[in-house]
């Protein structure tokens, strides 16, 4: 889940979306919408965009006063993927397509986080910090957000607009990281974030992104580095004396493994930018 300062909505006034549409059938959509509860995002722009098509991911890049930007990753209905293949399994050898996965497995990662945490809240085991723990799951549920829209960017061969949710993606592993610390895998996700820090600050056009490459590689390890950390404390905490320990260790070997799966496909996004390959 999206995590914002909650406001009273105004009336209704939003803008008509900016799409464009990257070479694999999904478009990108840039909005603007009133702040309002974090809610009714989402709600506000199925209602909006489904005669348009599909929603695959969105993202609130930004807020400004009583302004919120949400970039929006759509499918559009008229969209027919070759040779029947889904549209987002198209280029998933390339850079954008492993930012995708990359996406959708820190999402993934952070929803186990989030529901190991519950189960401990509910049990009233204070000592394993569930609040710490869902707080860093929500975190990089966001960070999963803004990779994915990174990744539709990167499909449309703009580098440039890339780096912003990278860098936004950047400050989600910080701060996951400071969530984390007694988790396992604080100290992996900090130097994620400084990887990815890295890579976001390398300006110019597609084809110079190859140096940001290097960067996002470098990421990516360390998200593993970190699924390493995290499953070794799941396997410890499975082992406690009551069921709610079970399924919580349960939960987070799932979300390390989810996380692992992450870094893979971050390194396999650096390696492909590295070389040249195109999104």
């Amino acid at each position: 889940m999206l995590w914002l300062t909650l406001a009273t909505a105004p009336a209704m006034t939003i803008t008509p979306p900016t799409p464009t549409t990257g070479t694999g059938g999904l478009q990108l959509l840039v909005r603007t919408l009133p702040v309002m509860p974090a809610h009714l995002y989402e709600a506000e722009l199925e209602s909006s965009l489904r005669e348009q098509g599909d929603i695959v991911r969105w993202y609130i890049s930004r807020v400004e006063d009583d302004i919120a930007t949400a970039e929006v990753v759509l499918r559009p209905r008229s969209s027919k993927p070759r040779g029947g293949k889904p549209t987002m399994c198209e280029r998933e050898g390339g850079s954008s397509g492993s930012m995708l996965a990359c996406g959708d497995h820190l999402m993934r990662c952070g929803d186990e986080m989030v529901a190991a945490a519950a189960v401990l809240g509910e049990n009233q085991r204070d000592e394993e910090e569930p609040g710490a723990l869902s707080a860093g799951g929500c975190e990089l549920v966001n960070v999963g957000r803004a990779c994915t829209a990174a990744a539709a960017h990167l499909d449309e061969g703009e580098w440039g607009a890339a780096t912003y949710p990278l860098d936004d993606a950047a400050g989600g592993l910080a701060a996951a990281a400071a969530s984390l610390g007694s988790h396992g895998c604080g100290s992996s996700l900090d130097d994620g974030s400084t990887a990815l820090g890295d890579a976001a600050s390398v300006t110019g056009c597609m084809m110079l992104a190859a140096a940001a490459g290097p960067s996002l590689a470098a990421c990516g390890h360390a998200l593993e580095a970190a699924s390493v950390g995290l499953g070794t404390y799941a396997d410890g905490l499975a082992e406690g004396v009551t069921t709610a320990h079970a399924e919580a260790g349960s939960r987070l070997r799932q979300a390390s493994l989810a996380l692992r799966d992450a870094g893979v496909a971050m390194a396999s996004s650096g390696e492909a930018l590295e070389q040249g390959r195109p999104p």
